[in-house]
């Protein structure tokens, strides 16, 4: 009975080391906005780039906008962050949980609220990427030893959060705003892109930021009056909305009250009718880029 034993050991051992989930490969970055109480609050930029030894330990260096925020490690599915300037290490990612599993969250790289949140793992599945990797999504939901307010986030094996690698349980208080992925790489190679253009907004400043194509470009917010004659028409609108500019348009873009793009269309112009057909009801935001890359928003309404 004994090599039998053995040999069942040995592939028991096998099969663990080929489910050792490792941090992602140098260079690797996670893009992401923050919204806030006035809208569109920064961009965020994550980069796991460069080895640093702590202890004898090996470790990865983690930052955000260009701010060094930590150091990480793997081991045996379990990812470790150290803060900057600080000693202690910390339980960042674990990806040995399973479904029905409660654990405590403390990551000191939360900019708000990074200590004493409860998380229990709801299910476990899986999702494909844009490079072809399929990975386990872990669906997850918790609450705060501090605030008390419940939360929902999800983590990928391999990946931990699309938003940032330090929103482990994604931010929970009021004055901290939320993040919104937008764009993750390993190795300059796309893994996941909000496919959806999207329109961000700041309404204190009156800055207009687009993204696309994991980029973010933004557009001073100007008056009706510095382009002279502006008529969006009939608004409320139904199956079609007219546009004229004293200026040439060069591209008109939809956006719902979420701010994802619903419709596109590019021109060169300065009368256009826009086709609403296909357009559910509901408030939008019309963004018209004219040609000399000033932009200006509208709202616009679409009814039945």
């Amino acid at each position: 009975m004994k090599p039998i034993l053995v040999i069942l050991l040995c592939a028991v051992s096998s099969q663990m080391a080929l489910s050792q989930v490792d941090l992602p490969p140098d260079s690797t970055t996670w893009l992401s906005a923050r919204m806030g109480m006035f809208g569109y609050d920064g961009r965020f930029e994550g980069l796991l780039y460069g080895d640093s030894t702590i202890n004898d330990i090996a470790y990865k260096k983690y930052y955000e906008n260009d701010d060094l925020r930590g150091f990480v490690r793997a081991d045996s599915s379990v990812w470790y962050v150290i803060a900057e300037g600080e000693g202690e290490e910390h339980v960042l990612y674990d990806f040995n949980i399973a479904v029905g599993d409660t654990f405590h969250v403390d990551s000191p790289l939360l900019e708000y609220g990074g200590q004493g949140e409860w998380v229990v793992c709801d299910s476990i599945t899986t999702r494909t990427f844009e490079d072809g990797t399929t990975r386990d999504k872990y669906n997850l939901r918790g609450w705060s030893d501090e605030s008390g307010g419940p939360f929902e986030t999800v983590w990928y094996e391999g990946i931990g959060s699309l938003k940032l690698l330090s929103e482990v349980t994604g931010c929970i208080y009021f004055d901290c705003g939320s993040y919104r992925a937008l764009c993750y790489q390993e190795d300059g190679v796309s893994v996941y892109t909000d496919q959806n253009g999207l329109l961000l907004q700041n309404y204190s400043t009156g800055v207009t930021y687009i993204y696309e194509d994991c980029t973010l470009e933004f557009y001073v917010g100007i008056t009706d009056n510095s382009i002279g004659t502006l008529e969006v028409y009939p608004n409320p609108a139904q199956q079609q909305v007219n546009i004229d500019v004293s200026m040439t348009i060069v591209r008109l873009m939809l956006y719902n009250s979420m701010g994802r793009k619903v419709l596109e269309e590019e021109l060169y112009a300065e009368e256009h009718t826009l086709d609403l057909s296909t357009v559910p009801k509901g408030l939008y935001t019309l963004g018209i880029q004219l040609a000399n890359d000033q932009f200006v928003c509208k709202q616009l309404l679409v009814v039945d």
